[in-house]
């Protein structure tokens, strides 16, 4: 197993277009590290200059305790699994898992040893013989993943392996792809842009925007405790509801959109100051009829265990995740409860969190 350091590292293309601003980051040893965020953000020139496939404008790349920020890619070992399959199509899948070793000049016994042994973790045993075109989307990247881990690499890096899937095989492939690396406990770094893909298969996760890290840690403290607006926008679905308001004499938040509601215990904001409020889906429940709280229903999305509820809260729309019980319908009136624990304040200006 090898952690991975990148010690202020920056990517700067010809043109002075930066793609990734100056970014320290230790990806922990043995663990699945997600990187995440938008299209353009960087987290795809993050994973390149890891591979060594970028050659960072500044900074260094250290895997194992080994600074490899000038060793060629073929040199790091690493093993890289991508969105194209990239399986040569006139050779069998054995053929595709070996050809990497075969030219490493590994023996055929240990080649064949290592081939069957990842077939089998991956349940393509049967598939060996046959030729690319025979198999499905998803039989194909088993088969990538396969030729990576014959390799038994130091870290894989994977980026966005399953963005061609169509969406059940995206979810069976994450759970197989989370099983399979902590059974190997490799280190492995992840790209992707889909938040729940993130959030289901990191142990550490990194959001990236603009070619920053602006927030990174377990996944389930970053979703709880977001550094800002973007992040608390970013991760969660449906979106995060986020209303504009300022701190009334009374202690209580005066939201723009007509409604008033109880602050958090925390922090002690000044009377008069300008917020944002960030109150999650599953954070506001149906109440009681005596809720001083209520909402006006728009639309409804069942989803079979639960469903969403869009309405309009005073002249804003918020969502919400109710049960399937009661019945409800669009244009009723409800009371809804806003749990205050849960809520999140941001400083309009620069988007952090209040704390």
């Amino acid at each position: 197993m090898a952690g991975i350091e990148l010690g202020n590292v920056s990517k700067v293309y010809q043109g002075s277009v930066t793609a990734l601003k100056p970014t320290t980051l230790t990806i922990p040893e043995g663990g699945l590290t997600v990187l995440v965020g938008p299209s353009g953000c960087g987290k795809s020139t993050l994973l390149r200059i890891i591979a060594g496939l970028e050659e960072p404008s500044s900074g260094s790349v250290t895997i194992a305790g080994r600074d490899v920020t000038k060793v060629e890619p073929a040199d790091r070992d690493i093993a890289m699994v991508f969105q194209n399959y990239a399986l040569y199509p006139h050779m069998s899948v054995y053929d595709n898992m070996a050809y990497g070793l075969k030219n490493r000049g590994t023996s055929g016994a240990d080649i064949a040893l290592r081939v069957n042994e990842a077939a089998r973790m991956l349940g393509i045993e049967a598939l060996l013989q046959r030729k690319p075109r025979a198999l499905s989307g998803g039989q194909r990247q088993r088969v990538a993943m396969g030729r990576a881990i014959v390799r038994r690499p130091k870290a894989f890096l994977f980026d966005e392996p399953l963005s061609n899937l169509d969406a059940k095989l995206r979810g069976e492939m994450r759970v197989e792809i989370r099983t399979l690396q902590q059974r190997l406990g490799v280190t492995s770094v992840y790209v992707t842009h889909d938040q729940l893909e993130a959030m289901t298969m990191a142990d550490h996760l990194v959001v990236m925007r603009d070619g920053v890290i602006v927030q990174q840690g377990p996944p389930g403290r970053v979703y709880d405790e977001p550094d800002n607006v973007f992040v608390a926008g970013f991760l969660g679905a449906p979106p995060i509801n986020l209303l504009a308001g300022s701190v009334g004499e009374d202690g209580r938040l005066h939201l723009d959109c007509g409604p008033q509601v109880d602050l958090p215990a925390f922090p002690k904001l000044q009377p008069g100051r300008k917020v944002t409020l960030g109150v999650r889906a599953e954070a506001i429940s149906i109440a009681a009829p005596a809720a001083n709280q209520q909402a006006t229903i728009e639309l409804i999305e069942e989803l079979g265990p639960n469903r969403l509820l869009h309405m309009r809260f005073g002249t804003a729309k918020i969502i919400c995740v109710a049960p399937r019980e009661p019945a409800l319908r669009p244009g009723e009136t409800i009371p809804i409860q806003l749990d205050t624990a849960a809520l999140k304040l941001f400083d309009p200006e620069t988007g952090s969190a209040c704390r």
